[in-house]
This record gives structure tokens, C-alpha cells and sequence, in this order.
């Protein structure tokens, strides 16, 4: 699934003719053949994109877009706002707490970017209210840095997956092979690299007044020059790309966790059961005591991150399922056969995002004691 084709709007039926190469004035951008973005024509005329109709779309689109996510962003905006803070309380010291921090603001200005787009959607509620506007052609504006910053998240989970899968697997030797300075370099490289990119991308946008035939009404347009489109499907590819791969590594790094600590834990067992005295075992105990000393340190750590972990990708199944039905099923597109279904999807997708960016505050709370201890201290509740 593109970026830019996630979720514009519910679009008016217009003129093909409209949608042509020779017009730069498309607020839908797609790569795809038969899409009219790319000079094709749709597979069906958009009134005939069945499965689900146009009315059934319009009411999931305000319900969704309005309310649900306009209550849910509100306070997920505010909780990820006191993570950010409590990691920075805690001193950005080691690479956890370091990527906590900064995936904290990823996932404030992805829960947002989408709140501030209900609010903005409230207006399609009262249609013709200001002159020239419908807020279907101008979502991009809180589309785009959203899919984006999602797909950073995706990143920074797998660096945090990694960082612990190491702890687990070389626990004497994790704190040199991923330092504070690993973890630096690689959040400003993943965030400044995918970000920098999107920022580029509205030196190639405009927003321009223009007439739409079949609307017989002149509205203002989020654009992309021709050179713009180019540029746009070249990042389109990669950010779908480093999303899939992304988040096929989230899940390679969680099963490695999960296998690495069920053989400590027969390893602990074993060694437990072992009834000779003879100094071998009395070496073997040495090791173990050294090892649950670690575990002590980590388990709580770990058990944080899998469920983190686990959250984030059921989370986001749904939004790479979308992508790869997009990019393998014909006229699953704007304009196409199941457009309807496309929005309609996106739609789910964008309220599974939102909820996996508030729910990191409650894992945290209930399974960090010195998230839960520092976030008490900042409102004077310091448990002594």
C-alpha cells in the first residue's frame, strides 16, 4: 500500500479526463498501471467499486475518522508526551531508555498528525461551511508524516528487539557490542533519513484551487508537480519496502527472545537438578548464580519489551496485510474494482496504529517499576 493513497478521502466521482499525465493536479498518487494516477483508466468506474458501497464507507469513514480516533489520539497523544518525559527523567544513559525516548515522540507525532486530521474532518459534518473546502483532498497533509512515522516506529522496534535479543544471547558481553553510541547513531539515521525524506516531499506539493466537473465546484487540491510524482513513488517504494523488512526482523528478533530464554530456562533447571557435589558442579553453580544475577537485572526488561513486542505486531498485521493485498491484487486500488474495501481497510488500519502507540504507556507503567517510580516523582507522588 502506498503512502500517499492511504486513506484521501471519500473523492468525488470526476471525470477520467481529469485524472490524466497531462494534469499534475491528483490528490491520489499510485505507480499502478490501471490506476489513473499512472494515465490509465480505473478497472470499474469509481460509482460501480462494489463489495462495500459508497454510503457504507462514508459513515465507517466519519465514525472512524471523527470520533474514534479523535478520542483515542487525543489521549495517546498526551500519554506518549509522559513517556517521552519519564525517559528523559531517567537520563538517556543506555540504548533502551535512549530508542524509548525517541519512539515515544515518534509515536506523539504519529497519533497527532491523525488527531489534528479528525479535527480538520469535523468540517465534513458541515459541508460548504468554508467556501472552496473539502477535507478529503487535503488529508495528505496529516496522511503522509503519519505513514511515515509509523514506518519509523516499525524501526526503532526492531532496534530495541535486537538490543534485548543481545542481552540475552551474550549477556556479559551486550554492553560492548550495542553502546549509547550504537543507539545513537542508529535513531538519528532511521529517524532523520525516513522523516528528512517526507519533509522533502512537500518541496514538490502545493495546495491549488481548482474545478472539478462532475462536482461542479472549484476546491482547493494538495498537488505534486510532475517531477514530484517521480520523486514520490521512488520513496513510496522504499518506505514500503524498509516497513516490510522491518517488520519481518520484529518478528525474527521476538521468536530469537522467546527460544534464547526457554533455554536458559531448562539450562536453569538442569542445573538445579543436579545432585553431585564435585567441583564441576560447584562450577556449574558459580555460572548459574552469575546468570540469574544478569536475569535478575534483565527479566523485567525483556518481558516489557516482548509484550511490546507482541502489541506492536498484531498491531500492525493488519496494515502489512493491507500493503501486500495493495501491491498483489489488481483494481485493490483508487478507482479500482475494491476501492471501497481499500479505504474501508485503511480506515481499520489507521485505528490499529493509534491504539498500538497509546498502549506502550500502560506496558510501561505496569511492567517497569522505574517508569511507574519516575512518573509518580513528577506528579509529587513519590512512594518513600
Amino acid at each position: 500500500m502506498s503512502i500517499f493513497n492511504e486513506s484521501q478521502g471519500i473523492p468525488p466521482n470526476v471525470d477520467n479526463d481529469f485524472y490524466s499525465t497531462s494534469s499534475p493536479l491528483i490528490p491520489f498518487f499510485n505507480s499502478k498501471p490501471n490506476s489513473p494516477a499512472s494515465g490509465g483508466s480505473p478497472d470499474v468506474p469509481f460509482a460501480a467499486s462494489g463489495l462495500i458501497s459508497k454510503a457504507t464507507l462514508g459513515i465507517a469513514f466519519k465514525a472512524n475518522s471523527v470520533v474514534v480516533i479523535f478520542a483515542i489520539g487525543l489521549v495517546g497523544s498526551v500519554l506518549n508526551l509522559l513517556n517521552a518525559l519519564v525517559f528523559f527523567k531517567q537520563g538517556l544513559k543506555d540504548p533502551v531508555t535512549m530508542t524509548l525516548f525517541v519512539l515515544s515522540i515518534v509515536d506523539f507525532g504519529s497519533v497527532f498528525t491523525l488527531w489534528l486530521r479528525s479535527v480538520f474532518f469535523v468540517l465534513l459534518f458541515f459541508p460548504g461551511t468554508v467556501p472552496n473546502l473539502d477535507p478529503s483532498y487535503l488529508s495528505g497533509f496529516f496522511t503522509w508524516p503519519h505513514a511515515v512515522l509509523v514506518r519509523t516506529g516499525c524501526l526503532l522496534a526492531v532496534f530495541i528487539a535486537c538490543e534485548r535479543w543481545v542481552c540475552v544471547t551474550f549477556p556479559l558481553q551486550a554492553s560492548r557490542i550495542i553502546t549509547v553510541r550504537v543507539a545513537k547513531g542508529y535513531n538519528i539515521i532511521a529517524t532523520g533519513c525516513l522523516v528528512g525524506t517526507f519533509v522533502s516531499l512537500y518541496c514538490y506539493s502545493r495546495v491549488e484551487l481548482v474545478f472539478l466537473p462532475q462536482e461542479n465546484r472549484t476546491l482547493f487540491i494538495l498537488t505534486l508537480t510532475k517531477d514530484g510524482f517521480l520523486y514520490a513513488n521512488l520513496m513510496s517504494s522504499i518506505w514500503t519496502t524498509v516497513y516490510l523488512v522491518s517488520f519481518g526482523l520484529l518478528i525474527i528478533f521476538t521468536a530469537l527472545i522467546i527460544i534464547k530464554l526457554n533455554q536458559q530456562t531448562k539450562w536453569r533447571q538442569g542445573l538445579s537438578s543436579a545432585s553431585t557435589t564435585s567441583g564441576v558442579n560447584e562450577n556449574k553453580n558459580n555460572k548459574k548464580s552469575k546468570m540469574d544475577a544478569i536475569s535478575s537485572r534483565n527479566r523485567k526488561v525483556v518481558k516489557m519489551v516482548l509484550a511490546m513486542c507482541f502489541i506492536f505486531i498484531l498491531s500492525t498485521l493488519p496494515s502489512v496485510t493491507n500493503t501486500l493485498v495493495y501491491i498483489y491484487l489488481p483494481g485493490y486500488v483508487e478507482f479500482g474494482r475494491y476501492y471501497n474495501l481499500y479505504q474501508f481497510n485503511n480506515q481499520i488500519c489507521f485505528t490499529f496504529e493509534v491504539v498500538n502507540s497509546t498502549s506502550n504507556f500502560f506496558i510501561y507503567f505496569n511492567m517497569s517499576s522505574n517508569f511507574a517510580k519516575t512518573l509518580r516523582r513528577l506528579f509529587g507522588r513519590d512512594e518513600k
